[in-house]
């Protein structure tokens, strides 16, 4: 099934590829490999590969070259994350943040 979303505020049903996705597992395979990383750069890695699959789902569902925007992405990140069976999440997160040296923070991957 699609998971169909609708910003907030907006009156009319979501209509229209931009807010109706098709199914998001691979987004959610994708970031089920955090608990694989074994370096901060690893863990990082694989959330901005689970944010590029995002954006690649709602790209292929939609006939226009539009992109989703942070009002519609954070939803869909959430829902993936919720439906990843990540154990220890929050000790691989705090040891991403922990050991990640000054220079992977200030890359696209920190």
């Amino acid at each position: 099934s699609k998971l169909c979303l609708q910003p907030e505020g907006a009156d009319d049903p979501p209509i229209g590829p931009l807010h109706c996705l098709p199914p998001l597992q691979p987004a959610v395979d994708t970031l089920e490999d955090l608990s694989f990383g074994l370096v901060p750069t690893d863990m990082h890695y694989t959330v901005l590969q689970t944010a590029r699959s995002i954006y690649n789902i709602s790209s292929s569902s939609s006939p226009t070259s539009l992109q989703i925007g942070a009002d519609l992405f954070f939803p869909v990140l959430v829902y993936v994350t919720i439906h990843a069976d990540l154990p220890n999440v929050h000790s691989a997160l705090r040891f991403a943040r922990l050991f990640a040296g000054e220079r992977e923070r200030v890359t696209e991957l920190g």
